[in-house]
């Protein structure tokens, strides 16, 4: 063993040569060892491939989707992604007051294809100001799932809303909007 001066002598800072020996070298992969952490950062991977995989598959999606024939696809903003959300869609309908009931009773119907298509909510609201004003509304999670709706209508679901916009009165048809939530943008 080496001798040290007594005052003010360097002393080896290293573990001792015997300790060296039995510890392996710590490097960026050494937590891998640990199984726990390892079958953690594998899943933690293995999830953020599959968002990646959704998302690409997504913004494909909105891109190559052909309309159907039975609904016309809407007209969006650029700043309109495929995530972007939730969406209302908004239908306003003129209505005789003479048929309101039977107006109701159809739209009944047209909640369950509205729900069943994805819808988290749905209403039906007349203008408290303007009794042959109804306006029906329903929100989807997002920018593509509308647009799948839309994708998935059937014959049976064509000839709901045709029996709908048959109490429609106003010129033309009835007017449809989408609102997108503010925070569902992406920055111009």
């Amino acid at each position: 063993m080496a001798s040290f001066p007594a005052y003010g002598g360097a002393r080896p800072t290293g573990p001792a040569p015997d300790r060296a020996a039995r510890e392996p070298a710590v490097s960026i992969w050494t937590p891998m060892r640990h199984r726990l952490f390892f079958a953690i950062w594998i899943a933690g991977l293995a999830s953020n491939v599959g968002t990646w995989m959704q998302n690409v598959g997504a913004a494909w999606l909105m891109t190559s989707l052909s309309p159907s024939p039975l609904l016309p696809m809407p007209v969006v903003d650029a700043r309109v992604g495929p995530n972007s959300g939730p969406v209302m869609i908004t239908i306003e309908y003129r209505i005789d007051p003479a048929r309101v009931h039977e107006f109701r009773r159809v739209m009944s119907a047209m909640r369950v294809l509205r729900r069943r298509d994805g819808a988290n909510f749905w209403g039906l609201f007349f203008d408290a100001a303007d009794p042959e004003c109804y306006r029906e509304y329903f929100v989807v999670d997002s920018w593509i799932e509308h647009l799948r709706q839309h994708g998935r209508a059937t014959l049976a679901d064509q000839e709901l809303l045709d029996r709908a916009r048959e109490f429609h009165r106003g010129e033309g048809a009835p007017t449809v909007t989408h609102h997108i939530a503010a925070s569902g943008l992406r920055d111009p």
